[in-house]
């Protein structure tokens, strides 16, 4: 059974980097590139992870954050956003990520996350 990951990914580059990666390592991917396109995925079918990737506001991405965790609170997520100051990213954390990555970021390093997220989550 293989692990189906949805990506919320604005930037063709960088969610093609990802899908390459990730299909690499037997991984499903579903890509959207909006919030609202991964709410409605997320009705019609269940993942093991989501990578939200969109750089949005710090108000809307902490809604989208709050609204993934509402209606999927057993849900691996982890945040891949530009820029991200220690507030931002404790704000993320606390509105339900959980983990966080800042771009640009290292493929292994999110290799890794992806895989320390899916162990933990997979062991709950």
């Amino acid at each position: 059974m293989s692990v189906s990951v949805l990506l919320v990914e604005p930037e063709q580059l960088v969610a093609d980097m990802i899908r390459v990666n990730l299909e690499n390592a037997g991984y499903e991917l579903i890509w959207v590139q909006e919030g609202a396109q991964a709410l409605s995925q997320m009705d019609e079918r269940s993942f093991d992870l989501i990578l939200v990737g969109v750089d949005l506001s710090l108000e809307a991405e902490l809604e989208l954050v709050k609204k993934i965790r509402q209606h999927h609170s057993d849900l691996p997520m982890m945040v891949l956003t530009s820029g991200g100051d220690v507030h931002k990213r404790v704000l993320t954390l606390e509105k339900g990520a959980d983990d966080y990555l800042s771009k640009p970021f290292e493929m292994t390093e999110l290799m890794a996350r992806i895989k320390t997220l899916l162990k933990h989550h997979v062991n709950t």
